[in-house]
């Protein structure tokens, strides 16, 4: 058992603890207010750096939406899958991973989806995309986010392929 124990203080030495408690108290609240201040000052640097991009903690989880244009789309999924992917492989994972509708197996509308990819990946080539064949033999391209490539144009090695 614990005994409890009482002190008597006097009502000047009661006055002063009060005063230095609230002394205390606002002294913690402005180093509160100091330290967000600071946070939220390196948050805008660390964001400058990163090219006025959201950072990772600021990114809210977006699923996939069809709704979103083609350039979009793509930019999503190879966000997702950090891996160089052609053209098929990307509408491959639309329509399986993501349950995108608006692709089917065949016929126009999977040809207008395919044309219509290619023709955007193809205009945002060094803007947001960058392809590469990989191998000279194969007739397609693979494609990764422009930030995946060194200053040759080369591929970085963690973003090959399996």
């Amino acid at each position: 058992m614990s005994e409890q124990i009482t002190i008597n203080f006097s009502p000047e030495t009661l006055a002063l603890l009060k005063q230095a408690t609230k002394q205390r108290l606002t002294d913690l609240i402005k180093i509160k207010e100091e330290t967000e201040s600071a946070i939220e000052k390196e948050r805008a640097i660390l964001k400058a750096l990163n090219g006025g991009k959201l950072l990772p903690s600021e990114i809210k989880r977006v699923d996939y939406n069809e709704e979103w244009s083609w350039t979009k789309k793509a930019k999503f999924i190879l966000s997702r899958k950090k891996k160089l992917l052609t053209l098929t492989q990307i509408l491959t994972l639309a329509k399986e991973k993501y349950n995108d509708t608006s692709i089917s197996d065949e016929g126009e509308t999977y040809t207008n989806a395919k044309s219509n990819l290619a023709g955007l990946l193809k205009q945002n080539l060094d803007r947001i995309f960058q392809r590469d064949k990989l191998d000279k033999d194969i007739k397609y391209y693979y494609y990764g986010l422009l930030e995946w490539f060194d200053e040759n144009g080369d591929c970085k090695s963690e973003f090959l392929p399996d």
